[in-house]
């Protein structure tokens, strides 16, 4: 009797072990299924995204296309069977417009075809010929790829003239490069009704008029008015080589300025930027040399340690080549000052990636676009007469104190050229 109430007793207590093991595995089954459900239901059910915009850009090499997209769209770029043209495919972006046609025929592109397909849609870009394109942003969080079509039988040796004529230009003349900044698919900065890119093309514009009013200056534009005029990006790289094959004396970058906060309308005033290595003059400066240089689409924030001209501009066989670009910032934000409407943010210094020049080079934030006063000024054309006749003032006093370009290279150096192009190590 005494045994069989141990037997009965071990029993219990087994079957409540077993039992409560049972319950655990079953609860840890039913979580691990619930997360599975749950990681499940989200991946399966993307959100809804609409097309919210196309926009084409023609450009003097090259054609860009815009896609826009409100909310979070996923798609792929897929080139068509004969390669005369690429498809944009999105799985959950549809057209709000409906299927449509939209014609270009800017000599790149023939149309843009959009067709819906059940919560997803095909957009069909089609070219002339077959022809070289590049998806120049991988960055989704952007959320809108910009797509460059090669532009047939141009190449970027026929922009502008000849290394031959180049020479011969320059026999009597002073070549200054002006660059519009911005364009095309980037806007820039806006505010108060104004958008940064059609302001300094504007500004550009202007400023080449008068300087080619003055016997023995030349100029160029980055960004060439003949084509949608000038509204077209172009790369930040490009700019810079644009005045190293010109052999320009001078390159004058044109922007609008921008506070870090949109709720800071205050702030006010115009400085100007030259190229110099190490850190920049203040936090401000590498903020804007950060935003200016992460815009580009083709090259990453080229101040890093990686950069082949970082090493370079460290050689004492460039500091003069920086001092030319700081008397250049000088004089043209001292003349600029003397309009009396403008305040004084000063010279300063910073790598913005535009300037990485082998020609001495400057960044002019002209006032910010988000301030009502400065604004009101761009609107002005008396203002906008004044300011860049000004500027034409100081380049050409800038050419009467700097009559050339050393670079305090020993002969048995290799050129400045051939050390940014890697040549000459």
């Amino acid at each position: 009797m005494i045994l069989n109430k141990i037997f009965r007793s071990h029993s219990i207590r087994k079957l409540y072990i077993f039992s409560l093991i049972g319950l655990i595995v079953m609860g840890m089954m039913s979580l691990s299924s619930a997360a599975t459900r749950k990681k499940t239901t989200k991946a399966s059910a993307p959100v809804s995204a609409k097309i919210s915009n196309i926009k084409v850009w023609s450009g003097n090499d090259n054609t860009q296309v815009a896609f826009y997209f409100q909310g979070r769209a996923q798609y792929d770029v897929i080139a068509l069977p004969d390669k005369k043209g690429f498809v944009v495919k999105s799985s959950n972006a549809s057209d709000s417009d409906g299927d449509r046609v939209i014609p270009v025929n800017d000599g790149v592109i023939t149309r843009i075809e959009v067709e819906n397909i059940g919560s997803g849609c095909y957009i069909t870009v089609r070219f002339t010929d077959v022809l070289d394109y590049k998806v120049s942003l991988e960055n989704r969080d952007r959320n809108f790829p910009v797509i460059e079509i090669q532009r047939p039988g141009v190449s970027r040796s026929s922009e502008f003239p000849s290394k031959t004529q180049i020479a011969e230009l320059k026999k009597s003349n002073k070549i200054v490069v002006i660059d519009p900044g911005h364009g095309g698919w980037h806007h820039g900065a806006s505010g108060n009704g104004l958008v940064e890119k059609h302001v300094t093309m504007a500004a550009a514009l202007q400023l080449k008029e008068k300087l080619d009013r003055i016997p023995g200056i030349k100029t160029f534009l980055t960004r060439d008015k003949n084509y949608n005029g000038g509204d077209y990006y172009v790369s930040l790289g490009r700019r810079r080589n644009i005045a190293t094959e010109l052999d320009a004396d001078l390159f004058v970058s044109i922007h609008l300025n921008a506070p870090g906060s949109a709720s800071m309308t205050s702030v006010r005033g115009t400085e100007i930027y030259y190229m110099k290595y190490g850190a920049a003059s203040d936090a401000e400066a590498q903020r804007l040399a950060n935003l200016e240089n992460a815009a580009d689409l083709d090259e990453a924030v080229i101040t890093s340690a990686s950069d082949p001209l970082t090493e370079v501009l460290k050689d004492e066989r460039l500091v003069a080549l920086n001092n030319q670009s700081s008397l250049a910032a000088g004089l043209i934000l001292n003349k600029l000052l003397q309009t009396g409407s403008l305040q004084n943010r000063g010279v300063k210094h910073a790598q913005f990636a535009v300037l990485k020049c082998t020609v001495p080079s400057v960044l002019l934030e002209l006032v910010f676009v988000t301030n009502p006063s400065e604004a009101q000024l761009l609107k002005d054309p008396v203002f906008m007469d004044d300011a860049t006749s000004k500027m034409a003032g100081a380049v050409k006093e800038y050419f009467s104190i700097n009559k050339g370009r050393p670079i305090n290279v020993k002969p048995s150096t290799p050129s400045l050229d051939d050390i940014l192009s890697g040549s000459g190590q």
